[in-house]
């Protein structure tokens, strides 16, 4: 929103105050005084999912899925590894491309 005025989505009035330590503005016309943030844009991120198969693979489906559903790319075993390929490469690959990587 660089460069544009910032408007209460409430009345529609310009610059409302900004609060840095909530990260969020109010409208200062008066009758007004409504309370609200920005709404920011995600970008998508490459994620890779490490977790215990026995306890929780239902946990993790259902975390890839709601990634996915935010529109992230999701490294997740079940899809990516394939048989006769070696585990550890791919393992490696997916902890590389994903966002965040200490490597």
């Amino acid at each position: 929103m660089e460069g544009e005025k910032v408007k209460c989505p409430k009345c529609g009035a310009e610059n409302p105050i900004y609060i840095k330590a909530t990260n969020s503005y109010v409208c200062r016309k008066e009758g007004c005084e409504h309370k609200f943030a920005l709404e920011t844009k995600h970008l998508p991120k490459k994620i890779f999912i490490s977790y215990g198969h026995d306890d929780y693979e239902k946990l993790a489906l259902k975390l890839k899925q709601d990634l996915e559903n935010l529109g992230h790319e999701v490294w997740f075993d079940r899809s990516e590894l394939k048989t006769g390929r070696d585990w550890e490469i791919s393992i490696e690959n997916g902890l590389q491309g994903s966002q965040g990587s200490p490597w």
